[in-house]
């Protein structure tokens, strides 16, 4: 790349509702000599709403110099240029001076630099992270280094529903908190081989460096892990399926059903005393509201049964998965999730409809319904105005579940109690909802 002749591209960004088009900036060398300028444009950085674009061409540079010398640059001016962009493109392969070996870029717009009130976030290595006022986004490192490939969620409860969105770092720990609502939001770092780190209050266009937390040890690590892992511990006895037959019925059940997890690994919070873990186990599957069918096939086991009480006995004796899951790679880091809370706190999972099925781009952005089993509502979702709301069905039918067993986490309320099911919504052409 030494010696090769280039077209650049700048983007400057200004963090307050400012007009920087036609605004001039210049390309200087490190002895402050200016060899290239532009104009900004007024066009936007691709994927950006305030990012302006400007173009400079016949820019000599040697590649490796020019971005060590970018990184000082953005360095010495953290406190007045909000973002600043930059793209080297081939133009055509000249040899140039040897002597011009560095080549420092900044984005300079004389007339509005005093303005310019944002703060640059710096990764580690260099690269920097571009935000809008709508993002929050930074570093994410250990004492290990940066952290690729662990997730950066951000909690609020400032909006009308619980709002969550999360997302995960890429290869140099860096991440982006994209278009979120405005509201105060607590920030914090969950991954493998990670502990929660601490909650940092942080608002949307802030730059957050985050510390993660490395584990102190595998048990603390898998606290986080997905509930098969802590099932895959179960030593199930041999019967008639195979190996391939038994994880084809994991693989369909458990997705949802979560065994494996804190309330079916830990008998803690088991009510009354047992002679044995069996004996709690016994008892265990007849709490709440599934209780009844729970316990009939639990009991139809038999002898197998047995399996279980060994599970959460070698767990509560310091058991744990010692493989760890891997982390996101590749196109898994572009998931961004967002996350409402509706319904009621003691509500369980049900199927949504948000469109039409046969016609997909119908009701983009509308409100999403959502049946609630174990409930006689219908959960309504407004993401653009982060609201939620609860639609009673009606029915003339009994009550059902009305008489069910006391739980160690609700107790002898009956959060079950009701007259209707719903199960799976359905939304047609007209955007009418069917239960």
């Amino acid at each position: 790349m030494v010696g090769e002749q280039f077209r650049m591209k700048v983007g400057i960004k200004c963090p307050i509702e400012c007009d920087l088009t036609n605004g001039n900036f210049g390309i200087c060398d490190p002895e402050g000599t200016q060899v290239a300028g532009g104009t900004l444009t007024g066009d936007r950085w691709p994927g950006t709403s305030g990012l302006y674009v400007a173009k400079s061409k016949n820019v000599r540079t040697e590649v490796v110099g020019c971005m060590l010398a970018v990184n000082q640059i953005i360095t010495e001016l953290s406190s007045k240029i909000c973002a600043l962009n930059i793209a080297l493109e081939e133009q055509m392969k000249l040899r140039v001076n040897a002597r011009v070996s560095l080549l420092a870029v900044a984005g300079i717009v004389a007339a509005s630099l005093a303005l310019f009130t944002g703060v640059q976030a710096q990764q580690r290595g260099g690269a920097s992270v571009a935000i809008d006022n709508d993002d929050i986004g930074g570093v994410v490192a250990s004492a290990k280094g940066p952290e690729a490939g662990v997730w950066v969620i951000a909690e609020t409860t400032d909006l009308p529903a619980k709002f969550a969105k999360m997302v995960v770092t890429d290869n140099q720990g860096r991440y982006v908190l994209p278009d979120l609502p405005q509201a105060s939001y607590q920030v914090f770092v969950r991954g493998y081989g990670l502990v929660d780190s601490v909650r940092v209050a942080a608002k949307p266009g802030q730059h957050l460096d985050l510390k993660a937390v490395v584990a102190p040890d595998g048990r603390a690590a898998a606290q986080v892990y997905p509930a098969n892992y802590w099932l895959s511990l179960l030593r199930i006895p041999k019967g008639d399926l195979s190996d391939k037959d038994v994880v084809i019925e994991t693989k369909r059940c458990y997705s949802c059903h979560q065994v494996g997890d804190v309330a079916t690994r830990d008998l803690s919070k088991n009510l009354g005393s047992y002679k044995s873990s069996l004996e709690k186990w016994d008892h265990h599957v007849t709490m709440g509201p599934s209780g009844p069918g729970m316990a009939a096939n639990f009991k139809a086991m038999g002898a197998q049964r047995k399996a279980y009480a060994d599970w959460t006995d070698r767990i509560a004796e310091g058991a744990y998965p010692k493989t760890a899951p891997p982390r996101p790679t590749g196109v898994e880091r572009n998931l961004v999730i967002s996350m409402w809370d509706w319904a009621l706190p003691t509500s369980r999972r049900g199927d949504v409809a948000a469109t039409d099925e046969r016609n997909p781009t119908m009701n983009a952005n509308g409100l999403i319904y959502g049946s609630i089993q174990g409930s006689d509502i219908l959960a309504v979702l407004d993401p653009r105005k982060n609201e939620t709301s609860m639609i009673k069905i009606p029915s003339n039918g009994p009550m059902i579940d009305s008489d069910t067993p006391a739980s160690p986490y609700w107790g002898t309320e009956k959060i079950w109690e009701r007259k209707s099911d719903p199960r799976s919504p359905a939304m047609d052409s007209h955007g009418r909802v069917w239960v």
